[in-house]
């Protein structure tokens, strides 16, 4: 009986410690839809030795690419970093999401979502902006979650649950358009030529 329960607290410390861990930061490649296009996330550089100051805290180079293999350099943007971002079709737009928030002034000045255009930002939310019900949120020991298919696959990753997620992830359409649904049950469409919100619906 006591091993058997020593066997559990060690399987809920390394659950948590594994739903506790941050994806990064790493250099990663964020494609288009269709693949013509890709931004290159260059993550924060620590310690001595940094040439261009501005991208101390990260920065990324949209390309396209070329039928002969060859990529064009389009534009860049610096002085930050996500791990997770989309570029559009048209090779103008990008999407900076924060779906893994550390915990500290939570919410208030903690950005969600931003868009840019030519490395120009255009529109930003806070999570407060996007989140009403802040019950919903779900917290590990570090970082915060606030959107529906992270909670809900954290939620898998706690209680050991199967199958696949039943709500919709965050996704930039071939339209421009970009849809992503809170942990509060609302979904947001906006516009990603100039980052406003184009609707909203609580599901």
């Amino acid at each position: 009986m006591k091993k058997a329960v020593l066997m559990l607290f060690v399987l809920i410390l390394v659950t948590n410690a594994y739903a506790d861990r941050f994806p990064g930061p790493y250099p990663y490649v964020a494609v288009s839809q269709t693949g013509q296009y890709y931004f290159k996330m260059i993550p924060p550089i620590f310690g001595e030795g940094v040439i261009n100051e501005s991208r101390r805290n990260g920065w990324g180079v949209a390309y396209r690419l070329n039928p002969d293999g060859s990529s064009d350099e389009l534009w860049g943007t610096e002085g930050w970093y996500s791990n997770d971002v989309y570029i559009s079709e048209d090779a103008c737009h990008l999407v900076r999401l924060e779906r893994l928030i550390q915990i500290g002034n939570k919410m208030k000045g903690d950005l969600a979502i931003a868009f840019y255009e030519n490395g120009r930002l255009l529109c930003q939310y806070t999570v407060a902006d996007l989140v009403k019900d802040h019950t919903k949120i779900v917290e590990t020991v570090s970082f915060y979650r606030w959107i529906a298919s992270d909670v809900q696959d954290l939620t898998k990753i706690l209680t050991s649950e199967r199958g696949d997620s039943k709500v919709s992830r965050p996704t930039l359409h071939l339209n421009n358009m970009f849809s992503l649904v809170t942990c509060d049950g609302i979904l947001y469409i906006f516009d990603v030529a100039n980052g406003k919100i184009k609707s909203q619906k609580v599901l």
